[in-house]
């Protein structure tokens, strides 16, 4: 048996195809990326022994060869046990087209990926771009937060201006729950929040949040949003006014925010009155002063 001094080696069968170069068993390039590379019967049938060694010869401890890029694919022959695979790192000729994917393209698969990728990314920038109600501004702006619903754990007291003719009430999560009497239908709820921040935190700025929460109502029609500056004892304030539609009937809202200051303890005074349209605006109006005069004097 003669000895090939271009022979690869006994532990290799190695045959490459590089668009750059030709082909070393004279194919077209056609019928380099039509024909299977390897068949099972010639996988079966070849006898690696039939090739000679070169004078220098590579460690096969691991009997496996280096990989082979056959210009459509990178595969690896295994000389002890006849085995060829490939690896999933293809590298088509540009805008040549795999028979043996059944006609798809090669990169079909990156393609659906990346276009996953892209609208996991939309999606992330459209989350990024929706508006974020104030409770949850105020949550991610907090080292700790809780609500309080005992007057008596508070440093001062929550006043309000408000006719006798309101009776008050409990309600769960409130601090303070004011009905409507004289034969009138109406609710003020009082919720307060006591929380914790870093030094120089920005509390003006939880209030740009402030009218999120009323523009998610069903069918919110907003009359006017009126904001007040920081100012004595006080980071500032918002009240929204506007109606929205509850189980088919018009009812009038109005919301206020207002955040005031100890140190690095913050309170969010959250007043919310809320009356059924058909009450009047006069009554409207009533609740809207009430609301206002919401405050934490301590």
């Amino acid at each position: 048996m003669s000895v090939d001094s271009d022979a690869v080696p006994v532990t290799r069968l190695l045959v490459q195809t590089d668009p750059d170069t030709p082909d070393p068993a004279g194919l077209s390039e056609q019928a380099a990326l039509t024909e299977p590379i390897h068949t099972p019967e010639a996988v079966q049938a070849a006898d690696p022994y039939e090739v000679a060694a070169p004078a220098e010869r590579v460690d096969d401890s691991t009997g496996v060869a280096d990989p082979a890029d056959f210009g459509a694919c990178t595969g690896e022959f295994d000389t002890r046990t006849g085995e060829f695979f490939t690896r999933m790192t293809r590298r088509d000729r540009p805008g040549a087209t795999s028979t043996r994917l059944g006609g798809h393209a090669a990169n079909a698969p990156r393609s659906t990926a990346a276009t996953r990728r892209r609208r996991s990314a939309e999606s992330a920038r459209s989350a990024a771009d929706a508006p974020v109600p104030i409770l949850d501004r105020l949550t991610r702006m907090a080292v700790s937060a809780r609500r309080v619903t005992d007057p008596m754990s508070v440093p001062g007291e929550i006043t309000i201006d408000l006719d006798d003719a309101w009776e008050s009430a409990q309600s769960p999560g409130c601090l303070r729950l004011f009905v409507a009497g004289n034969g009138c239908e109406g609710t003020i709820a009082i919720v307060l929040t006591r929380f914790i921040v870093d030094h120089h935190t920005d509390l003006g700025a939880l209030l740009d949040h402030a009218p999120v929460e009323a523009r998610a109502l069903p069918d919110w029609d907003e009359d006017d949003v009126v904001t007040t500056p920081r100012g004595f004892r006080t980071e500032g304030a918002s009240l929204q006014t506007g109606t929205y539609l509850d189980l088919g009937e018009r009812r009038f809202c109005a919301l206020r925010y207002e955040v005031f200051a100890r140190g690095n303890v913050a309170y969010l005074v959250h007043t919310t009155g809320i009356v059924p349209l058909r009450e009047g605006r006069e009554f409207c109006r009533e609740v809207v002063g009430a609301v206002s005069s919401v405050g934490l004097d301590d």
